[in-house]
């Protein structure tokens, strides 16, 4: 999570979004970057406008450009699954070494912060306040055009941070499977297919790239 009050933008790190790597390049520019998990990385708007509150007094949210990265939910669960594949989750309880991937689409998910809903870290008021969001499959092209339109030379190539391993491939999702993430996700898959790609300019929704 990102907050530039100097460059009015607030950038909100979902999980497996490639968050990290906008972090990493945003980061110099931002007065405050809470860039750890159990830190609140991760934070929503909510939480953001929580603890940022005594700012934003001085410096109203809505000035703010606020901005995020979101994923096809079925890729996002694929990455969470392979990433949690990894030793140093070995005898925790997030990790999926030895889970079957049903096991994980019907349980696991119902069970982890970390498979909310992608949108839900827009929310604030019972409604979403997004001005951008960046898809993770055309990330590079989305983040110049954000940049160019907060004023931002062109940093340079985004970092690949936080890689998944390859241990379960699209083509080998079982088909109940991803039934059963695409109705649990439904809000997100309609969230995604208006906002995603998409920037907020005079209160109408336009390409991002």
């Amino acid at each position: 999570m990102l907050i530039s009050y100097s460059r009015k933008f607030i950038f909100l790190a979902n999980v497996k979004t490639a968050s990290t790597s906008v972090e990493a390049a945003l980061a110099p520019l931002a007065e405050i970057a809470v860039c750890e998990t159990r830190l609140g990385k991760h934070a929503t708007l909510v939480q953001v406008e929580r603890w940022f509150r005594w700012m934003f007094k001085r410096m109203p949210l809505d000035e703010y450009f606020i901005f995020g990265t979101m994923r096809d939910p079925v890729d996002q669960m694929r990455s969470l699954y392979n990433f949690h594949q990894g030793k140093r989750f070995l005898g925790k309880p997030h990790s999926t070494v030895g889970v079957p991937f049903e096991e994980f689409a019907e349980g696991w998910i119902e069970r982890s912060w970390q498979t909310r809903q992608q949108c839900a870290i827009f929310r604030l008021n019972d409604s979403h306040r997004v001005d951008a969001v960046l898809r993770f499959e055309n990330l590079q092209a989305d983040f110049d055009a954000v940049c160019a339109h907060l004023g931002i030379p062109r940093l340079g190539p985004l970092e690949h941070k936080l890689r998944s391993s390859q241990h379960m491939a699209d083509k080998d999702i079982p088909p109940a499977a991803r039934s059963r993430i695409k109705e649990h996700f439904a809000e997100d898959i309609a969230f995604y297919e208006k906002y995603a790609g998409k920037i907020a300019v005079n209160g109408e929704l336009r390409p991002l790239s």
